[in-house]
């Protein structure tokens, strides 16, 4: 069940076009190189990670494309 909810929650977010969103403003700050844009994908997976359960948080960066 917390796997199905997790998927969820994922599923919702980038229904909603939430993950895009998010990734997008709060990428902004690390420009383009490709180190700073993974340091990026890496604080915010943390930072999501307090907020949300561990799996919706993975579905959803796995998801996007």
């Amino acid at each position: 069940m917390l796997f199905m909810g997790g998927f969820v929650l994922a599923i919702a977010a980038s229904k909603y076009k939430l993950d895009a969103g998010l990734t997008k403003a709060l990428l902004k700050p690390f420009g383009t190189n490709a180190n700073m844009v993974l340091l990026g994908f890496i604080i915010m997976t943390a930072i999501f990670s307090m907020f949300m359960s561990n799996t919706a948080t993975a579905a959803i960066y796995s998801h996007q494309s």
